[in-house]
């Protein structure tokens, strides 16, 4: 198994009618907070910040077509 030692969380949270929401900020977005978007928040920092990936070469929930088919990716 991989350890991965995921970078102190340096997020912004917010709460609207008792909705909790982390802002992306590759999207630019307020995303509602749940267990797949805190895995993928923390994910996406671990590439920015351990791995030195650039911000601007990720992305998140694009969507791309084949043939007729639309998929995200």
């Amino acid at each position: 198994m991989i350890a991965v030692k995921f970078p102190e969380p340096v997020f912004r949270f917010k709460k609207e009618n008792n909705v909790e929401f982390i802002f992306d900020n590759i999207r630019k977005q307020w995303i509602i907070l749940n267990e797949e978007e805190w895995v993928r928040q923390n994910f996406i920092q671990y590439l920015i910040q351990i791995l030195d990936y650039p911000a601007a070469f990720i992305a998140v929930e694009k969507e791309i077509t084949l043939g007729e088919l639309k998929k995200k990716i």
